[in-house]
């Protein structure tokens, strides 16, 4: 058996992987969360061993860049909810240097003083 190129295995397998992979994160990220997957596939693809079907192979990469994505979005929601719930964000204490409203956003919201 000839061994598919790169723009071969994108071309019969992305529209695949993409409606897969829509099923564990959703429409909105699945396009970069299929790239990630390709990037794995191309990175990887000269170490495939044949010892499964490619079309599996394919899958668990998706499967796992997907269950990779959906538990980082968890961690990064878990930590955004301690920063809020703090007994320090009640108090109007200041936000870490990365959560810093802009200037028009304080604006907005009458935080700024004339």
């Amino acid at each position: 058996m000839t061994p598919l190129s790169f723009d071969e295995i994108y071309s019969e397998f992305h529209g695949k992987i993409l409606r897969y992979v829509q099923r564990y994160v959703g429409v909105d990220v699945a396009e970069d969360v299929t790239q990630a997957v390709f990037l794995r596939v191309s990175e990887s693809l000269d170490r495939f061993e044949g010892r499964s079907n490619l079309g599996t192979w394919i899958y668990r990469i998706a499967t796992n860049a997907a269950l990779d994505h959906v538990r980082q979005q968890a961690s990064r929601d878990k930590k955004l909810n301690l920063i809020a719930d703090s007994p320090l964000a009640a108090i109007g204490a200041p936000s870490p240097p990365g959560d810093r409203a802009s200037p028009e956003g304080k604006a907005e919201s009458g935080e700024m003083r004339a």
